[in-house]
């Protein structure tokens, strides 16, 4: 079958570019709430999967969240930062089938974030980035 809109796939850098700002800008917010105002249900969250010290566990997650999240969005070492949130996703999959309680949100949340990600390990990071093509 044809494209519906041929003219439009010589701008395919936008789509990455697109998930890349989206998803990093989403992914540091996480973090940075992590720190705020979810601070507490997180730190019995890491007590409930038996991540202890769990202060110490929030801190690391939310730092690699924001740091990632943030490198992510501005595409700087985005296919790096890429696999770290993809692993953290992966990680939350898993905890949501195992305890399925212990998350927010639902599964399908988890698992579009993580193929987000691993989108864009396989796409670069798109336009307006510090990461150039070879």
């Amino acid at each position: 079958m044809l494209n519906t809109f041929p003219n439009l796939l010589i701008l395919g850098l936008i789509a990455p570019t697109i998930l890349r700002i989206t998803a990093g800008l989403l992914f540091a917010r996480f973090g940075l709430l992590k720190l705020t105002k979810d601070r507490q249900s997180k730190i019995v969250f890491f007590e409930t999967i038996g991540l202890r010290p769990t202060v110490f566990w929030l801190w690391t997650v939310a730092l690699i969240e924001i740091i990632s999240g943030l490198f992510i969005f501005v595409g700087f070492l985005t296919q790096i930062s890429s696999i770290v949130a993809g692993i953290i996703m992966f990680i939350s999959i898993v905890i949501k089938i195992v305890k399925p309680k212990a998350l927010p949100n639902t599964l399908d949340f988890y698992i579009l974030f993580f193929v987000v990600f691993i989108s864009l390990i396989f796409s670069g990071a798109g336009l307006f980035a510090f990461d150039m093509p070879l």
